[in-house]
């Protein structure tokens, strides 16, 4: 399992900081807009220097950050390589390109579902939120409000903000656990902190 420390959620203001970072090994770094440019530039320079560069590079070129002239079957074949190495990043991106870049079928669910759940068990955040997002809507798995909830919350304590939304919803609407407006607000604040804009909605109600 990935050291749990390279998995927090850390921010970081200038260019030199994120290289420190990722050279380190983190996965969630959050920084300012402003430094995009320079930051892909810098994983497209340095592509090759280590294998989370090189699919943080390709996470990238994926979500169309990056232009690249590289197909869609070379990116898959690189997440899968790497996911097979218990790359965590590349297992969760590979969860993502079945859930959304294949044919939507229930065999591409269940693929999907298999390679977050590869990378939650390593208490990746955003796979953690993806493994609840399919109990809760039951994709590629019998809908369990109960698992959700358990997955969401794990993800939520990480401060993952779509988690703590997605959970604060469980405990206003009772699905999964008891209805408990108290616990609803306190999750939506938190989400709200970390800057997810669907929460401010929720807690005008509360």
């Amino acid at each position: 399992m990935l050291d749990k420390g390279l998995l927090k959620r850390t921010t970081i203001k200038t260019l030199e900081e994120y290289k420190e970072k990722v050279l380190l090994g983190y996965i969630n770094i959050d920084y300012p807009n402003v430094l995009k440019k320079e930051i892909l530039n810098f994983l497209k320079m340095n592509k090759n220097k280590n294998e989370l560069i090189f699919c943080q590079y390709y996470c990238a070129v994926m979500d169309g950050k990056v232009e690249s002239s590289e197909n869609y079957n070379h990116i898959f074949n690189v997440m899968h390589d790497l996911a097979l190495k218990n790359n965590v990043l590349a297992q969760e991106r590979l969860g993502y390109m079945y859930q959304f870049f294949k044919d939507y079928s229930d065999d591409d669910y269940k693929e999907a579902l298999f390679w977050y759940l590869k990378a939650a068990e390593q208490e990746y955040d955003v796979a953690e939120f993806n493994v609840g997002c399919f109990y809760e809507t039951g994709k590629g798995i019998k809908q369990n409000f109960q698992k959700a909830f358990y997955w969401y919350l794990k993800a939520a304590e990480q401060d993952n903000a779509n988690a703590q939304y997605n959970l604060a919803l469980l405990y206003y609407n009772g699905l999964g656990i008891e209805k408990n407006l108290e616990m609803a607000k306190y999750w939506c604040k938190k989400a709200l902190e970390n800057d997810n804009a669907l929460a401010k909605k929720i807690l005008s109600t509360l």
